[in-house]
């Protein structure tokens, strides 16, 4: 369910059994929107995803969409208007290829769990977007992680929902799905008007995908646009040992 949407992100605490590990003061993004969030290993980027998603409640601090608490929606509700590709592969035991990606239309299956026609084309849409149609009948524990990646980026895109969370998307794809993966999001931004939020390690991707980057560290967030990426790499080098000529 793709519909004009804005999100908006105030004093936003994010963290486990009380414990900050991300703070967001004010954050908003509207139709066809883009964001990257980079940082290092241990600095909350998933933790970020997980509550802009509704799997995890804040500490403190809102979440709204279109002027709607995120964690007052329905569960279903929620699931017809945030999608969230994790890093972590869930146990795909004993599914196909196209079985997985059928998985992202259950939020619209009615009680008895029957597909109607425009689930059955969103699945077979997804599954030719992503180049997954010679291998759609194939076990996935049969298939190479990259393949397994583009098998579950399909699901979210059978999701079809107005606010896109990746972590890592291109994690395991290689350099023309990698291009094919930037294609597909920049497609679903300008056609559908959804809202990307996406992690990456890649700070060349986060400047070309992006007009903004969220950078995380020791639990502290500033925001970069495409102009400020120099001052960027000056934060990176202050925060860590690296040297700027690494950073890209």
């Amino acid at each position: 369910m793709i519909t004009d949407i804005t999100l908006s992100i105030n004093g936003l605490s994010c963290g486990y059994h009380k414990k900050e590990i991300v703070f967001v003061d004010e954050l908003q993004l509207s139709k066809g929107d883009a964001l990257t969030i980079a940082g290092g290993n241990g600095s909350g980027k998933s933790t970020f995803l997980r509550t802009l998603s509704g799997m995890l409640s804040p500490l403190r601090g809102s979440v709204e969409i279109d002027n709607r608490d995120l964690f007052k929606i329905s569960s279903i509700e929620r699931a017809r208007i945030v999608s969230l590709l994790l890093q972590v592969e869930s146990a795909d035991c004993g599914l196909t290829v196209k079985e997985l990606v059928s998985l992202g239309r259950t939020p619209y299956l009615g009680r008895f769990g029957y597909f109607s026609k425009d689930d059955v084309k969103e699945v077979e849409r997804s599954v030719e977007l992503c180049d997954l149609k010679d291998i759609q009948d194939m076990p996935l524990d049969r298939i190479s992680g990259g393949e397994r990646q583009r098998a579950r980026l399909a699901m979210v895109l059978a999701q079809k929902t107005s606010l896109v969370l990746l972590d890592e998307p291109s994690n395991h794809l290689d350099f023309v799905h990698r291009q094919m993966l930037y294609n597909i999001l920049e497609n679903i931004r300008d056609d559908s008007g959804a809202i990307v939020v996406m992690v990456t390690h890649n700070l060349e991707d986060a400047r070309r995908f992006a007009p903004r980057t969220l950078f995380l560290s020791s639990g502290k967030t500033s925001i970069f646009s495409r102009d400020q990426f120099e001052s960027l790499k000056d934060l990176i080098v202050k925060n860590t040992s690296l040297e700027k000529e690494w950073i890209y």
